[in-house]
């Protein structure tokens, strides 16, 4: 991870506001199990295809807005879950604590 990224995100209050509410919506209801790490958090999502979808959507967008944020996504065998992984450095720890908070 590059040690010379600014944990800040660059969308608007508006965006921001409206990228909150889709996570909120959208991908917490998904996550099926959380593992804190050291530098981040891993979430474990269904291994369905409409997952697949909606969780490269959400990094697409992340990679835009948070570039301090390393993303690692693994699709287990047989159609198991998919675990997204999100790191960066300690700041940003703080930061993807909305994920923690599965619903």
């Amino acid at each position: 991870m590059n040690g010379s990224s600014k944990i800040a995100c660059t969308l608007s209050d508006g965006e921001l506001n409206e990228r909150v509410n889709f996570i909120s919506q959208e991908v917490l209801s998904g996550i099926s199990a959380t593992v804190e790490l050291e530098d981040g958090i891993e979430l474990q999502f269904p291994g369905d295809e409409s997952w697949l979808h909606k969780l490269t959507a959400l990094i697409a967008a992340e990679r835009k807005c948070c570039t301090f944020l390393h993303f690692e996504m693994s699709l287990l065998p047989n159609h198991g879950p998919i675990l997204l992984r999100l790191r960066g450095e300690s700041e940003a720890k703080e930061f993807l604590t909305l994920f923690q908070q599965v619903k």
